[in-house]
């Protein structure tokens, strides 16, 4: 009996990496649920995925609000590393 799974934390949003997360965001992850659910094995759902999560569109980093991921974008940036 195997695990069976489409996304984890080191993949894209499984909507996003498979469907369509613009025009047809609900009928993608009704199918790639549907999908999952029927392959043989224990599915395994990430957090966020049952409710047909996608990923984020942030325009910058002033609009991220965790702290690692601030804290690693003014590392880059004191190395003087390219943070575009």
């Amino acid at each position: 009996w195997s695990s069976t799974f489409l996304g984890n934390h080191d993949f894209p949003r499984i909507v996003s990496r498979f469907g369509n997360d613009g025009a047809y965001h609900q009928e993608s992850a009704k199918c790639l649920a549907t999908l999952l659910m029927t392959l043989r094995g224990t599915p395994y759902i990430y957090q966020g995925d049952e409710i047909g999560m996608t990923n984020t569109a942030f325009e910058g980093i002033h609009e991220y609000r965790d702290l690692n991921t601030l804290n690693f974008y003014e590392e880059w940036k004191a190395e003087g590393r390219d943070v575009k």
